[in-house]
């Protein structure tokens, strides 16, 4: 490998970034998963609801990825699951 392939490819893997996280208020979240606000504060007080983020000692947040994982995790194929 040249210097030139070298040095390219160092600064190609210094450019590459993290995927973008988006968080999203409770109302939101609710919204994309198709169920109430007071739904998800619930479970977010039993810890049985999707992942969550406090910011500060009043803000929640929901990374959608993890609510969209967190849905997943809820697909049962019969009711005695």
């Amino acid at each position: 490998m040249s210097r030139y392939q070298e040095a390219t490819s160092k600064e190609v893997m210094m450019n590459i970034r993290e995927p973008e996280i988006r968080l999203v208020r409770t109302a939101e979240a609710a919204a994309i998963a198709g169920m109430s606000k007071s739904y998800l504060e619930k479970t977010r007080l039993k810890g049985n609801g999707p992942p969550y983020t406090r910011i500060g000692k009043r803000a929640v947040r929901y990374r959608v990825d993890a609510l969209i994982d967190w849905l997943d995790s809820q697909t049962r194929r019969s009711t005695s699951e």
